[in-house]
């Protein structure tokens, strides 16, 4: 009876808590070689919002800079997002593009597969698309979405996309 007891009050914590409590597992999820992993470990981070800072940045996850790095691990994405991304400085000389970003896929994924996830989620291909670079292309938001809504649904919803980076430039 005790176990059915503690059943019951497991399965009826919030979901939230649950991932808090477990957030050791999907902080180490965020890096992992399974796209399914990557993706539960995002929604887990992002179910918590703020309260999954902590545990993001003692794994080592640092906001983005509005002038780099080039190379954004998928942790330091979904840190950024949650935290907010901060913006470019007015009259900034180097900064990110609020329209378009880098998108890191799995090997095995084809051109026709990244032209069908931006006719998904808003987006065309900016660049050349290559599975052996990093990132494997570049792409320009279509939607009337921001940046930050179309990178979040992205890692939420794309098991096969392992991360995006921000697409900076200079003047």
């Amino acid at each position: 009876m005790r176990s059915l007891t503690l059943l019951v009050a497991l399965v009826s914590l919030p979901s939230s808590l649950l991932a808090e409590e477990r957030a050791p597992k999907w902080v180490a999820d965020l890096s992992s070689n399974d796209g399914q992993e990557r993706v539960g470990a995002t929604k887990a981070a992002f179910d918590l919002g703020e309260r999954a800072l902590p545990a993001l940045r003692a794994a080592g996850a640092k906001q983005i800079s509005p002038s780099g790095p080039l190379a954004t691990g998928r942790i330091d994405m979904v840190y950024s997002l949650i935290e907010g991304l901060r913006p470019n400085p007015p009259h900034a000389r180097a900064g990110y593009s609020a329209n378009g970003f880098g998108l890191h896929v799995e090997k095995k994924v084809t051109r026709e597969e990244v032209v069908g996830l931006g006719e998904k989620h808003g987006f065309k291909l900016s660049s050349e698309f290559r599975t052996d670079s990093s990132p494997s292309c570049y792409v320009q938001i279509t939607s009337g979405k921001s940046l930050a809504e179309v990178i979040r649904a992205i890692l939420l919803g794309e098991s096969r996309v392992i991360s995006v980076n921000l697409n900076y430039f200079e003047k």
